[in-house]
């Protein structure tokens, strides 16, 4: 069991749920509606982009048939994430986003 999970973390699984917590994150950012109320214009928008960014996540790394299909788009407007160099520029954006963002109440990323 510990092997399988090792297996599936050393693999595209790790970028699968670092995606997926993304999403989620984002998503209660945005429509959490008490908070939605108090806070300003910029921090939605970091949430939309946290938002967004985890959906290209899920895009790169999914493993089933949706997103394999949603590659192709992802390749045509954003060839530069299918070098390795620069798809690790693009986690070090994403994490400094996740950073800016980090004393709010829904920042699981």
């Amino acid at each position: 069991m510990v092997d399988s999970i090792a297996n599936f973390f050393q693999g595209q699984g790790g970028q699968v749920v670092g995606g997926a917590a993304m999403v989620g994150s984002g998503m209660a950012g945005i429509f959490y509606f008490p908070f939605v109320l108090e806070t300003d214009k910029v921090h939605l928008l970091f949430e939309a982009y946290l938002c967004f960014f985890g959906f290209v996540i899920l895009f790169l790394a999914g493993p089933c048939r949706f997103f394999a299909t949603k590659r192709k788009h992802v390749y045509f407007y954003a060839k530069f994430l299918f070098v390795p160099s620069w798809r690790a520029y693009f986690y070090a954006y994403v994490s400094l986003l996740l950073m800016l963002q980090w004393p709010q109440p829904f920042d699981f990323g």
